[in-house]
């Protein structure tokens, strides 16, 4: 797959330029695509992985929590974790994570079985990371970032 220049172009004319990096020479061709793959830096983001194993997830559950639920979530979470992944989505994020909301551990669980859940399904990431769907890629080089900038 190849990466969406256009996207790219958008990514560079709001994102980086609101950050005072510009794209007008090779040498900041080189530095944008440093800020736009950078995981560590100034500006980390939280990415979601793709799928969670649920092997995992079942792993990481306790006791106690697991007891804590309802008889329907019960049934829920053992369906749900039937099968070998899942995917991340707003539905995993908040019921199991708490996420956007409460997840669905008791409320004496959740302090333990949140973090747990995050740390299953979400990854401190690149911006290039965090967009790869609407970039096509999960890193931007340098040579993309001109590609971008020269599109009309």
């Amino acid at each position: 797959m190849s990466i969406d220049l256009q996207a790219l172009k958008d990514e560079i004319n709001t994102n980086l330029v609101s950050m005072s990096y510009l794209a007008f020479t090779e040498a900041n061709d080189v530095a944008n695509a440093v800020v736009i793959n950078n995981s560590d830096g100034a500006n980390p983001r939280t990415v979601n992985f793709d799928t969670v194993d649920t092997a995992a997830i079942r792993g990481a559950t306790t006791f106690n929590a697991f007891d804590g639920l309802t008889a329907a979530e019960t049934d829920w979470f053992s369906w749900l974790t039937q099968n070998g992944e899942i995917p991340v989505n707003d539905d995993t994020l908040e019921n199991l994570a708490g996420i956007g909301g409460n997840s669905k551990w008791a409320v004496s669980d959740r302090p333990t079985m949140e973090p747990r859940m995050v740390a299953l399904m979400q990854f401190t990431g690149s911006r290039a990371q965090e967009i790869k769907d609407t970039l096509g890629a999960s890193v931007v080089t340098p040579a993309d970032i001109r590609d971008a900038r020269l599109l009309p």
